[in-house]
């Protein structure tokens, strides 16, 4: 019980602490080796995932994913806080935004 007092409170402290330039900093320097090794993400990510399978939400599994590619995209597009973002990576997110946004559409409403 301590365990998930100390995971609540630091959770707590997160939203406190990080405004909008810290979260973009914060996912831009995401490690996801160190991420997918704690047990705490496991535990965030496979109920669901698990759930969705058997339930055959695969609407629901689309959008995690797309979730998950738009952090990739963020991660991969961004430049540290304060700098200016350059062409060829305003243009990378804009076709990835927009190929993201295109799948969604396409499997959500005209694949029904």
């Amino acid at each position: 019980m301590e365990k998930m007092k100390a995971i609540w409170d630091s959770f707590i402290k997160f939203l406190t602490d990080y405004d909008a330039h810290a979260l973009a900093e914060a996912i831009r320097t995401l490690d996801w080796g160190k991420a997918l090794s704690e047990p705490v993400t496991w535990v965030i990510i496979l109920p669901p995932l698990i759930f969705c399978i058997f339930k055959k939400a695969f609407r629901f599994l689309l959008l995690m994913g797309s979730l998950v590619a738009m952090v990739f995209l963020l991660q991969h597009t961004m430049p540290p806080s304060g700098q200016s973002m350059p062409l060829n990576k305003l243009l990378e997110f804009i076709g990835g935004s927009i190929v993201l946004v295109v799948v969604n559409l396409y499997f959500l409403f005209m694949r029904s």
